[in-house]
């Protein structure tokens, strides 16, 4: 089952799996079922988005963010890490334009927000 009966944020990837973000943790939703993915702690989820390589990138408000391969977390960046203390701040700076100093995952954070941008059009 979930995590948690919360549910804060609904992604669906590029092959078919619905990711959902709830106040307890992650989880998928494929072939009729829910999974928790305990690889990934998170609290207040914003924002899910999948890079050009088929990775997700999980914006969360106080882990920063979670690189997801698979049902995997590969990579935990703290927002400080980014130059930042919240999400707020990167996520204006990255629709701005002006990812500079962010590094590769400003850059693949972006580039997952335009596609967001673009899928909900």
């Amino acid at each position: 089952g979930l995590p948690h009966d919360g549910v804060e944020t609904l992604f669906q990837d590029s092959a078919g799996r619905i990711v959902i973000a709830t106040l307890g943790g992650l989880a998928t939703f494929q072939d009729g079922k829910f999974t928790p993915l305990r690889s990934a702690t998170t609290r207040v989820v914003y924002n899910i988005v999948e890079d050009g390589e088929g990775s997700l990138w999980v914006n969360d408000q106080e882990h920063g963010l979670i690189h997801l391969i698979g049902e995997r977390a590969v990579e935990h960046i703290p927002w400080s890490a980014l130059g930042h203390d919240d999400h707020h701040h990167l996520r204006r700076q990255l629709r701005s334009g002006h990812p500079d100093h962010a590094g590769r995952e400003g850059r693949r954070l972006r580039l997952g927000l335009e596609q967001a941008d673009e899928a909900g059009r």
